[in-house]
């Protein structure tokens, strides 16, 4: 058996220890700060967070430079990022391998705007999730005996967010008679499962098969730490 951490999957940059990659270089003049805090629920701050900060354009005909950098926040949960052009960013933090969700996967981006090299700061509240687990059952193995054997031998899962964004459902624990996938989410929103193969035949306890797809609505009741779902393969 192979035991794989959970970890959010997201689109982010990686922090190994303390060490922050380096950012993508700005063309403009660069003498902006965007500080802040990153709070639990209860108003107490998040250390060691990574906060992932990346520039937005304010539209389409306006000139943009990408850049994107991230940081760690401090024991009280502050950030400061110097040396940033102005215009508007994104200021995305998470915490790994946690219950506190990443919000700007499940919500909506907090932005930061920086006009004439004047600082701002920005305050941002993580909200707890609960665990969404799906177990996939394979009982004859089949999934274990194809996957990188056999070409175009793929099980996809994912879960759609409320924006429609989907995000893949990572795998954790597997073995020859299946694997186990989980994932924090929102309580109380109506979220989606979705399971695509075009080797296997998948099907849920609920009597769901994939004709081309299998999905499975979920809404996790506020106060319910965890969901199981189990899908197997024929």
């Amino acid at each position: 058996m192979t035991v794989r951490p959970v970890l959010p999957i997201l689109l982010l940059a990686v922090i190994h220890g303390s060490t922050v990659p380096a950012a993508y270089s700005q063309s403009t003049p660069s003498s902006g700060t965007i500080s802040g805090v990153v709070l639990a629920p209860n108003a107490k701050g998040i250390g060691r967070a990574v906060v992932n900060i990346s520039a937005r354009p304010t539209s389409r005909a306006a000139a943009f430079a990408p850049y994107m950098t991230s940081v760690l926040t401090k024991n009280d949960g502050s950030f400061q990022v110097t040396g940033l052009a102005d215009g508007t960013y994104a200021v995305c933090p998470h915490l790994p391998n946690s219950f506190l969700l990443a919000t700007c996967t499940w919500g909506i981006e907090p932005l930061a705007v920086l006009t004439g090299g004047n600082p701002t700061s920005v305050r941002i509240t993580l909200q707890q999730g609960a665990d969404l687990f799906v177990r996939v059952d394979d009982p004859a193995g089949k999934v274990a005996a194809s996957l990188g054997k056999v070409p175009g031998a793929l099980l996809i899962l994912a879960v759609r967010t409320p924006s429609g964004v989907f995000v893949p459902l990572p795998e954790t624990v597997a073995d020859k008679t299946g694997s186990d996938h989980h994932l924090n989410v929102p309580v109380g929103t109506a979220l989606l499962i979705a399971a695509q193969s075009s080797s296997f035949a998948l099907s849920d306890s609920h009597g769901n098969s994939n004709k081309p797809a299998l999905t499975l609505p979920v809404t996790i009741p506020p106060g319910q730490g965890q969901h199981k779902e189990i899908i197997t393969v024929h």
